[in-house]
């Protein structure tokens, strides 16, 4: 019903955020439901590799887009130890802030989620989306629950990413600002101001 009401089939790509339980199982539901891609973001969920490998394991047989930040920002044994597998691209969020993107970063994952609001601004976010491409680590330009005039911005930069995941302003009541629309799954420049 969750998924029907906010009729979330009109997104090319779902992304969903889990625990550490029942991982397979949500996935599957969602795959069910749409023939959206498909990625599951954990919020460092998981402390090591061993406690993740089995969800890891299960998760092979969904064809995932991509997984995000399953261990702690700082835990890089866990993540050199889990791109090795490589069966589905591992993204990096919280271990990213405003820190230069250098080639060592490679040897912990795919891809990296840039947020302007944690890069400390647009000039810095787009300085680490140049390195990042430079380097080949794939790019998904992301945000936090912000007004539209934020992730306005951060779409300014879309074309140097290959993922977007820029909602951030929908989960808001009232938008004050309004920049933005989305219709269909797709975000637009609201030039009337209006809902």
């Amino acid at each position: 019903p969750f998924f029907q009401k906010l009729r979330l089939d009109r997104f090319k790509m779902i992304k969903i955020k889990a625990s550490t339980a029942k991982v397979a199982e949500r996935v599957a539901i969602v795959k069910e439901l749409t023939d959206a891609e498909v990625c599951v973001d954990f919020n460092e969920a998981f402390n090591t590799f061993s406690d993740f490998e089995p969800v890891y394991r299960e998760l092979i047989t969904h064809r995932l887009k991509f997984i995000e930040q399953p261990f702690p920002e700082n835990r890089w044994n866990e993540y050199e130890r889990l791109l090795k597998l490589g069966e589905i691209d591992v993204f990096l969020d919280e271990s990213i802030t405003s820190q230069e993107i250098t080639p060592g970063l490679k040897k912990y994952c795919d891809g990296i989620n840039i947020k302007l609001m944690k890069s400390g601004g647009i000039i810095n976010a787009k300085r680490q989306l140049t390195q990042a491409k430079r380097l080949g680590i794939k790019i998904m330009l992301g945000c936090m629950v912000e007004t539209s005039l934020s992730i306005y911005n951060a779409l300014q930069l879309t074309a140097f990413s290959n993922y977007q995941d820029l909602d951030g302003f929908l989960l808001l009541k009232n938008d004050p600002v309004k920049k933005l629309i989305e219709n269909n799954g797709l975000i637009s420049i609201n030039n009337l101001g209006v809902d």
